[in-house]
Formats: C-alpha cells, structure tokens, sequence
C-alpha cells in the first residue's frame, strides 16, 4: 500500500530522521515507511536506505533489500548498490547481490527496462 503524495511528504522528515535512530525496531520501520514511498520520492533517498544495507541488524538490512529491489528506485543507483560487493562485511556484500538477484527475476518476469544486462558488469559477476 502506497502513501499519497501529500501524506509522503508530511512525515518524510520524521522517516529520514529515524533511519540513525539508537533504537533498531525505530530504524526498521523507517526503512519500512520509505519502501513504501512511490518510486518517484524514493529515489531522492536512495543514500538512506544504501547506508542501511551496513545496518548490523538483519531485519534494517532486509528492509533496505526490499525497498531497493524496486527497478524504479534502482535503475539511476546501481553502480553504488554494485559498490557495496567490495565492502568488508560479508553481509552488506550478501544484500548487494540478493538486489541484483531480485532485479534479474524482475526483468524476466516483467520484461522491465531495467535488464540484468543493463546492471553494472560488477554486480552481475558477483551474482
């Protein structure tokens, strides 16, 4: 279920806050709120939810998956999920490549713009 625009743009200061919150539960559910954001205002906060792909708790990681999976969302971003598959903790690498997983299905599935052909060469060779 999406947000309306108006509703997005009145609580997007209070999500973006919460994305550093101390609190895990408080940083899940605002990578949770942005997944559900339209591709469109998403996209100009692609930089939180990358940053939360190095969260230590899974389910923050999770999220930031989900929502990242999005080809809409993705597409002008690939190149920095594709840097993640250098980082040195194996479970930011791990989500990078789960991403570029689910965008392959994706573009198969759905015949969308954004192809696995179309995804940086490093990403495809990690996966």
């Amino acid at each position: 279920c999406k947000a309306a625009p108006l509703e997005q743009a009145e609580h997007l200061g209070v999500i973006l806050r919460h994305l550093e919150d101390e609190d895990e539960a408080n940083r899940w559910a605002a990578v949770e709120a942005l997944g559900k954001l339209e591709p469109e205002v998403l996209a100009a906060h692609v930089h939180g939810l990358l940053a939360a792909l190095e969260d230590p708790k899974k389910d923050v990681r999770a999220a930031a998956v989900e929502a990242l999976s999005q080809p809409a969302v993705l597409a002008p971003h690939a190149a920095l999920v594709a840097e993640r598959l250098a980082h040195t903790q194996p479970f930011v690498r791990r989500a990078a490549c789960e991403i570029g997983a689910r965008l392959a299905v994706a573009s198969r599935m759905a015949h969308c713009r954004l192809g696995w052909h179309s995804l940086p060469a490093s990403l495809r060779a990690a996966c």
